[in-house]
Parts: structure tokens; sequence; C-alpha cells
């Protein structure tokens, strides 16, 4: 008989780590914005790629310029 791999829990849609310093306080600044059971991970992700996705539409127009 051969052997089945039971797939268990969800999708890994985090593949990546990384750590950062940031300064005294950002932390809290973070959790004083935070939404209704909005974790820190999930809103630093979010600003992470909402920064790199407007750093490229201005690469790409200095391109064009």
């Amino acid at each position: 008989m051969k052997a089945r791999k039971n797939r268990v829990g969800r999708r890994k849609i985090n593949s990546e780590a990384a750590s950062a310093r940031l300064r005294l306080g950002t932390l809290a600044r973070i959790d004083a914005v935070l939404e209704a059971d909005e974790r820190q991970a999930d809103f630093l992700r979010d600003v992470i790629e909402a920064e790199i996705k407007r750093r490229e539409r201005k690469k790409r127009a200095r391109r064009k310029a």
C-alpha cells in the first residue's frame, strides 16, 4: 500500500522572515492605530507591501519620463 500524506492546516502564505530594529515607541504607535482584531504582523506586511508598490510605480513613472 502506498503511504498517503495528509495535508492538515492552512496553506503557508508567509515564507520569508525578517527582523528590524525600530525607533523607541514605534510599536506602541502601531498598537494605537491597529484596528479591532488586527495584528502587528498583518499591519507591517500591509504597510511594507504598499510602500513597495508605491516605489515601483514611482520608478516606472521616472523611466517613462
